[in-house]
């Protein structure tokens, strides 16, 4: 009996399916090279280290987009010469 591919169907994958589908098929487009996860975690753990002693506040916002905020008004004095605004049409 010969060996058959699996078969992933026509239904759709979800994300993390998808990602480990594309790397049993070899496709490292949606995955990371060992170098770069070791490289990542030297950046992270002293973060994570802060917050777990409480050296650095772990800030909390609420659930939602971000409140607008009101655009400063355009100060003519602070503008350089040489630079050139868009203006409205």
């Amino acid at each position: 009996m010969g060996r058959r591919p699996a078969r992933t169907g026509s239904g759709h994958l979800p994300a993390y399916g998808r990602l480990l589908l594309d790397v049993l098929r070899g496709d490292p487009a949606l995955s990371i090279r060992g170098d770069e996860a070791e490289e990542a975690w030297r950046v992270l753990e002293p973060v994570l280290s802060a917050w777990e002693r409480d050296l650095v506040p772990l800030e909390e916002y609420p659930a939602g987009p971000a409140p607008r905020l009101a655009m400063p008004e355009l100060r003519q004095d602070l503008l350089h010469e040489g630079i050139i605004m868009p203006t409205e049409s």
